[in-house]
C-alpha cells in the first residue's frame, strides 16, 4: 500500500467497526526501492510501525 493511502485505510478501517468498540490501529508503511530485499522491507516498515506506535495511538508512520 502506498504511504499516502495508509491514512484513509485506517480511518476507513475505524468507521467499520461497530460504534462504541474502542479499536485503534498503528501502522507502518514502507516502500520497496531498488537494491532493496524483503527483508529490507520487510526491517523499514516494522521500524516504521515502531515510530507511529511511540507517536501514539491511530498513527500511520512512513
Amino acid at each position: 500500500m502506498p504511504p499516502d493511502e495508509a491514512e484513509p485505510a485506517r480511518t476507513r478501517r475505524d468507521d467499520e467497526f461497530t460504534p462504541g468498540t474502542p479499536v485503534s490501529i498503528s501502522t507502518g508503511v514502507a516502500a520497496l526501492r531498488a537494491g532493496m530485499t524483503g527483508a529490507d522491507l520487510f526491517h523499514a516498515a516494522d521500524t516504521n510501525l515502531y515510530r507511529a506506535k511511540r507517536a501514539g495511538r491511530n498513527r500511520v508512520a512512513a
